[in-house]
């Protein structure tokens, strides 16, 4: 509704340009900017615990600060944020993003703006109730810089958080086809009828009786080996004691053993 505010004051502006309409364009905007500001600010606290803010973060952004009143009750104050402060703030902490450059053009128009919101919400002369063609000029400038900026940085966390959707569905998908895999290794060798790779230690395996099978194909997720299984060979028929199947990790690594 406010955003709403802000065009319908652009629009009668543009059809109607009198003094009055400049200071309801500039009001309007500014209202909605700080309004969009605030919605930053809540959207990051309700994630508090996630982003793991301290409790001086949470002050700043709930514009909080803290006193002891009489001898033993501490009261909370509102304490409103510099308008600098809750833009580069609110941009940042909601978008975890530090890539802001504040040096430009719009930023500097963005600063001049609020200031004269301010002067003309709070004039001490009639003459500083005027917003020259400059000044609106200014503001228009401001308007489109932010804008650009906020929709931009939204498109990018859209990228980010299709980037982590795909990461997650194809760890899932390899997870799900080795564990498919895993389980009908283990159920074949079971049974004695599994196809398995070439390698087979016979003999003594420590203390325990048993054959060895040692995989040696492998694919790699997230660095970590996960054993292949080759489809031309297979357990021989004499294999009828109990099996030890033995994935090999690096060198000098513990082996992951899977006994039947």
């Amino acid at each position: 509704m406010i955003e709403q505010g802000v065009e319908i004051a652009m629009e009668i502006l543009t059809k109607d340009d009198t003094p009055y309409n400049r200071r309801m364009f500039v009001k309007n905007y500014y209202s909605f900017i700080e309004g969009v500001l605030h919605f930053f600010r809540q959207g990051v606290l309700s994630e508090a615990t996630l982003r793991g803010l301290t409790s001086a973060e949470m002050a700043v952004l709930k514009e909080e600060t803290y006193s002891v009143a009489g001898h033993d009750k501490v009261q909370t104050k509102f304490k409103p944020l510099k308008f600098d402060d809750s833009f580069r703030l609110s941009i940042r902490y909601y978008f975890n993003s530090s890539n802001v450059d504040y040096g430009d053009a719009g930023w500097m128009a963005m600063r001049r703006g609020q200031e004269i919101r301010n002067r003309i919400t709070h004039p001490k002369l009639a003459s500083q109730m005027t917003v020259t063609d400059e000044e609106l000029e200014t503001v228009k400038t401001a308007k489109k810089w932010a804008h650009n900026l906020i929709e931009n940085l939204f498109q990018e966390r859209s990228r980010e958080m299709r980037e982590k959707i795909r990461e997650i569905e194809e760890k899932r998908q390899l997870s799900q086809e080795e564990s498919r895999k895993m389980r009908g290794l283990l159920e074949g060798i079971t049974k004695r009828q599994i196809k398995y790779p070439s390698v087979i230690h016979a003999g003594s395996v420590g203390s325990e009786q048993g054959v060895d099978i040692v995989i040696e194909d492998y694919i790699y997720l997230d660095g970590k080996k996960i054993p292949q299984i080759r489809p031309d060979e297979f357990v021989p028929s004499e294999v009828i004691f109990p099996v030890r199947l033995t994935f090999e990790t690096e060198p000098g690594a513990v082996p992951y053993r899977q006994d039947t």
